[in-house]
This record gives structure tokens, sequence and C-alpha cells, in this order.
């Protein structure tokens, strides 16, 4: 078992099919445009779109934030510890 954990307690959607798949989506909008408005000189096709717009939910929540909502949401403090481990610092 890894010993492994993310270092900052973002949770991500993923985008379109994960992050390669929302690449593909941009590459496939790319090729169906007319070539006359994209200008096709070296890797430009490549900045048509933004790298970093490929997730469509982002969430940055540490645990005192959770901890201190956790009474609305959980029954336990340890199931809500449980909860955020599992979403914002296991891999």
């Amino acid at each position: 078992m890894s010993r492994s954990y993310k270092h900052s307690p973002i949770y991500t959607d993923g985008g379109a099919g994960g992050p390669k798949g929302a690449k593909k989506e941009a590459n496939k909008k790319i090729r169906h445009l007319d070539f006359n408005e994209l200008p096709l000189k070296g890797k430009t096709f490549k900045k048509y779109f933004c790298s970093y717009d490929i997730h469509d939910f982002i969430s940055y929540y540490t645990l005192n934030e959770a901890l201190k909502n956790w009474e609305e949401y959980y029954d336990t403090k340890k199931e809500c510890i449980k909860h955020w481990e599992k979403f914002y610092k296991r891999k």
C-alpha cells in the first residue's frame, strides 16, 4: 500500500472524462473548426483552449473547516474525518 497522500486538500471532478478526456474534447473541437478561422502556424492550435480549464469543479476544503460544521452532516467527528480524508487527503 502506498504511503503517499495529497499535499493540498483539493477535490476535483476530473473534468470531462478526466484531464485527458477534456483535452481530447478540446482537440476534437479544434479539428472540426473551419481552417480559415484558425491560424495554423506551428503549435498555435494547442493554445486555442486554455489547458488549465480542464475541470468543471474544484473544491479547496481544509480539515479545520470540515470540523467546524461536522454536526450538520455527520453523526460523529470520526465519520467526518474519514469522509474528509477520502476525498481531500488520499490520492
